[in-house]
């Protein structure tokens, strides 16, 4: 015997299968969207400070979307309202009557995205934020009959509280959603892994750093040396004499005291070098050779700044501001040296003499064999074995231009094209290489 439900004819089932449901709670940027990808926006209406979205929502004018702009606001309901409806106008133009109505403007460069989401073209966007929803469903029971409402007031279809709780009416905790969240993300970088740089390596920049702390620790040892050996320096023998003839009596007293003096200590390789036998020794300060060309990083226009100061300019810059080029440019080297050391800078090597050839300690090589024509030496080898080549360059060119120099016993030296705060190193490098190729080769010069 077949079963059959007569349940439908309970008037509290009839109550529940004529109450409207209440329509789920939507943000203004979805609904908007909906009714804008369905061509409905004539059913948008402003009665007041609200609009209304047919019989379906209303919401505040002023009510901020979840559309963030590149600026960093959120737009108003009532801008981008405004904004999908003269989406036919020029750009300009919208400006122009949007400012009239004191409404926020959407910037050009959020016009194609935000209007490609609110015409449907695509499903989301990463300026959408989420926001607590604020609309309230505009449904009504009006086409309810009297006694449909008093049937379903009596079942309790219409009283929230009376109703079963579903998950739904829950109130939710946002710390909680938070914090759900957070235990669902991965952290990639953090603030140690951002510093890691892969495929490079700083090892050139401690050994420069190192370098120029050991040079400082050269130069205060030089310093407190020097002063000791002022301190430490005997009268003359004149006054000595003197002194004895007036005080006869303090010979015996100032004779072992001569002889308890230490030693004086020994003379600095500068020193060494300057009180060489006198035969050897070569007259005038040294000669640094530049290239005589424009198109060269270095010449007798930028090599005062570089060499002394640390400094690099352009040549062209120099160029254009001096007067005329110097034949022989002096320079006084204040990097390494208390007491500034003078040079000469040339780029003529065939207006130099003999005894100038012997003062020549340094050339910057522009990587090109017609610079040593008719110079006094049968090839590079005899040339930079008494002569240090340097070769200036910028460290992002290319090494093309490196090939010819490479197969020379020349010391290349790189630059940095906007860096202009590591140009002492480079010229710290300079003189370094400078001062060791002298000494190895015991140049009786004053360097």
């Amino acid at each position: 015997m077949l079963c059959k439900d007569y349940s439908w004819l309970n008037p509290r089932y009839k109550a529940r299968a004529f109450v409207a449901q209440p329509r789920r709670r939507m943000d203004a940027l979805s609904v908007l969207r909906d009714y804008t990808a369905r061509k409905e926006l004539g059913n948008v209406h402003r009665v007041g400070d609200e609009f209304r979205f047919g019989n379906d929502y209303r919401f505040p004018c002023s009510t901020e979307t979840g559309y963030r702009s590149k600026l960093g606001f959120f737009y108003t309901l009532d801008s981008l309202v405004f904004f999908v409806k003269s989406s036919n106008l020029k750009h300009t133009e919208y400006m122009q009557q949007a400012r009239a109505l004191k409404l926020q403007i959407v910037t050009y460069t959020d016009k194609k995205p935000l209007l490609d989401y609110l015409e449907g073209k695509v499903s989301t966007s990463d300026a959408i934020e989420l926001l607590p929803p604020v609309a309230s469903s505009a449904a009504s029971l009006d086409k309810l009959s009297p006694g449909d409402l008093a049937a379903a007031d009596e079942a309790g279809a219409l009283h929230p509280s009376k109703r079963p709780r579903s998950d739904q009416d829950q109130p939710v905790d946002a710390c909680l959603l938070i914090e759900l969240v957070r235990s669902l993300e991965r952290p990639v970088r953090d603030r140690e892994t951002i510093l890691l740089c892969p495929n490079k390596s700083f090892e050139g920049i401690l050994s420069t750093l190192g370098r120029r702390e050991r040079i400082e620790q050269q130069s205060q040892q030089q310093s407190q040396q020097q002063s000791q050996n002022s301190q430490r320096r005997e009268p003359p023998s004149s006054s000595t004499d003197k002194f004895v003839k007036v005080e006869p009596d303090l010979k015996s007293a100032a004779a072992p005291s001569m002889e308890k003096r230490p030693p004086p200590p020994p003379p600095s390789s500068q020193q060494t070098l300057a009180r060489s036998s006198s035969k050897a020794k070569i007259e005038g300060p040294p000669i640094i050779l530049v290239p005589n060309a424009s198109q060269t990083l270095l010449n007798t226009f930028n090599a005062k700044e570089f060499l002394e100061d640390g400094v690099y300019v352009l040549a062209d810059a120099k160029k254009s501001a001096a007067a005329k080029k110097p034949e022989t440019l002096p320079i006084y080297r204040k990097i390494g040296r208390e007491i500034p050391v003078k040079y000469e800078v040339r780029d003529r090597p065939s207006a130099l003499s003999s005894k100038d050839w012997e003062r020549v300690v340094a050339v910057f090589v522009l990587g090109k064999e017609w610079q040593f024509k008719d110079w006094p030496f049968k090839d590079h080898v005899e040339i930079f074995n008494k002569i240090l080549g340097v070769y200036l360059r910028f460290e992002d060119d290319s090494m093309e231009s490196v090939k010819v120099v490479m197969q020379w016993n020349v010391k290349i030296i790189s630059l940095s094209k906007h860096k202009r705060h590591q140009d002492r190193t480079a010229v710290l490098e300079f003189w370094d290489k400078l001062d060791a190729f002298v000494r190895a080769r015991r140049l009786p010069i004053v360097f």
